[in-house]
């Protein structure tokens, strides 16, 4: 009996160790059980995001779906490539990058190196990026504001080194080989992978204070259609011919016809050729066939007559004057050869001219293509055949890290369930009474919670620092409910005086989540600035919702 009663005891504690063993070692299992399932989901949608962007990059690099000689972006062709992506993902992932809807990002970015001849230095290279003045074309993007991820510098670099190794191999084998291209496209895209359990001080961790977690894909793809030579859709550099036409010349001309003398020159002793920059030994005939032979050298030397720090040929700029005739048989032979090859030449088109002599400089009033058909330079002319206007040449675009991707100052999705949440403000959002509430009911717009308004006068204020801030924005989304006619809910900002941005009445209460864009750029940047929210509703069941209010702008 002794013995039963020992045995029965054991029992016990060992079934009470068990337990307590089990109690300790169960929210672990259950921890890594969902672990496990939100690594299996985030490389789900990891791998969804890979490949579409994968099939992004390849669908442009096939084929002449985009044309990097047209600056804008709707003609370059951009949303083809974006259609191409999000048709790839098929709904597998919730991507949008719709302008009213968007949640994530897609940027397309164009890099061309042609480093030309083997051995030829860099006087003839051609290297443009979306970092290259002129060429913020050269990179879109589409959907919520990101900064691209990629390195210009270095992979302009690399993509130099490749090029130059190809084609001296290239040349050691063929010296009358055509010098190959080295012309890519690079495909960014960023989705907000939603964490499938938000479990508190883990998640996070890896995630925002939404539970999301940013997802990345990249390629880069080679356009095989741009290797062997350079084609205008690959892009074109400013790469223009030194003789200067007088905008008169062209008055009722069409493309066809012969335009007669194009050597038009002003003062004496300036018969119409042009130089890119007024460095010793750029006045002379030397020079000048190197001009006729290369006309990269506008896109490398160029140095506008009337300011020497801009080095980017554009229409408004002044070109340098070359002085002389300089007739000398170099000359005429690179003159031969571009009629003879029926070479069509892009020409600067000036409409004024200033100082005299070495100090002579022309006025770039816009570009045009022409081909040549003679020369007599015993008797000062050159005829061509005019082939048509250039609107898209040397572009004026602006360059796209020139305006940096504004950056979110604060922001709240009120997804705490109260008036602390977000981040970025001075203060809790000031709820002026139980009509001003947040609130998980009504469908909020994105999350689960909302801010809502009903019944009677009703206020809530926040304040943020926004001294030192440019181009501050306010975006939120707003929905107006069953208003009558006196039912107002107006939107104030605070800058050192209480000012009205926004303003919702009865003929807006659709029921639908809008969302507000306000350009907040022409107040006071102040370190007291305010956001005010003001309601006068009659009924109970009249209401107003504002939801994922951000605001943005550059430090």
């Amino acid at each position: 009996m002794v013995k039963m009663a020992w045995w029965w005891g054991e029992k016990k504690g060992s079934r009470g160790q068990s337990l307590i063993e089990m109690a300790f070692i169960a929210p672990l299992l259950l921890l890594m059980f969902i672990g496990v399932l939100e690594v299996g989901w985030a490389l789900r949608s990891q791998v969804v995001l890979q490949n579409a962007t994968r099939e992004a990059a390849r669908f442009a690099a096939r084929g002449r779906y985009l044309d990097f000689s047209k600056t804008d972006i709707q003609r370059i062709g951009y949303p083809y490539v974006v259609q191409h992506e999000l048709d790839s993902i098929a709904g597998q992932i919730p991507l949008s990058v719709v302008p009213d809807n968007a949640n994530s990002t897609i940027i397309i970015s164009h890099v061309l190196v042609d480093t030309g001849r083997c051995g030829g230095g860099t006087s003839d290279d051609l290297v443009l990026s979306p970092l290259t003045p002129g060429y913020g074309h050269f990179m879109a993007t589409f959907g919520v504001p990101q900064a691209s991820r990629v390195d210009f510098n270095a992979l302009v670099q690399q993509m130099r080194e490749e090029n130059e190794r190809f084609n001296c191999d290239l040349q050691a084998r063929n010296p009358d080989a055509i010098p190959s291209v080295n012309s890519v496209i690079i495909v960014e895209s960023f989705f907000p992978h939603q964490l499938l359990v938000n479990i508190p001080l883990v998640s996070h961790l890896i995630a925002d204070q939404n539970g999301v977690v940013w997802l990345y894909a990249r390629t880069v793809m080679r356009i095989t259609a741009d290797a062997r030579g350079q084609v205008p859709s690959a892009g074109e550099g400013c790469e223009v011919y030194p003789i200067a036409l007088h905008t008169s010349t062209l008055d009722g001309r069409q493309p066809g016809d012969l335009l007669g003398d194009i050597f038009n020159g002003a003062g004496n002793g300036n018969f119409g050729w042009m130089r890119w920059s007024p460095a010793p030994g750029n006045n002379s005939q030397t020079y000048l066939v190197e001009e006729l032979r290369n006309p990269r050298l506008s896109v490398n030397e160029f140095q506008d007559a009337s300011d020497p720090n801009d080095h980017t040929l554009n229409a408004g700029d002044w070109i340098w004057g070359l002085t002389g005739v300089v007739n000398s048989n170099d000359v005429r032979d690179e003159l031969q050869r571009l009629v003879d090859n029926r070479t069509v030449m892009r020409i600067p088109v000036w409409d004024i001219a200033a100082g005299t002599g070495s100090n002579l400089s022309y006025r770039v009033q816009r570009f045009v293509k022409i081909r040549l058909t003679g020369f007599d330079l015993d008797h000062k002319t050159i005829s061509a055949e005019f082939v048509g206007e250039d609107p898209d040449a040397c572009p004026d675009v602006p360059l796209s890290s020139a305006t940096p991707t504004p950056v979110t100052i604060a922001s709240d999705g009120f997804e705490s369930g109260d008036a602390n949440g977000g981040t970025g403000w001075s203060n809790s959002w000031n709820l002026s009474n139980s009509n001003a509430q947040i609130v998980s009911q009504d469908n909020p717009q994105s999350g689960n919670y909302h801010l809502r308004f009903r019944g009677g006068a009703a206020t809530t204020t926040r304040m943020v620092d926004l001294s030192g801030v440019t181009g501050a924005r306010l975006q939120f989304w707003w929905r107006a409910k069953d208003f009558e006619s006196s039912d107002r809910a107006i939107v104030y900002i605070y800058d050192g005086a209480w000012r009205n941005v926004f303003e919702v009445n009865n003929t807006q209460a659709d029921d639908t989540y809008r969302l507000a864009d306000i350009d907040l750029s022409g107040f006071a940047m102040v370190s007291d600035f305010q956001v005010h929210f003001w309601t006068q509703i009659d009924s109970n069941n009249d209401y107003f919702y504002v939801d994922d209010v951000v605001i943005t702008g550059h430090r």
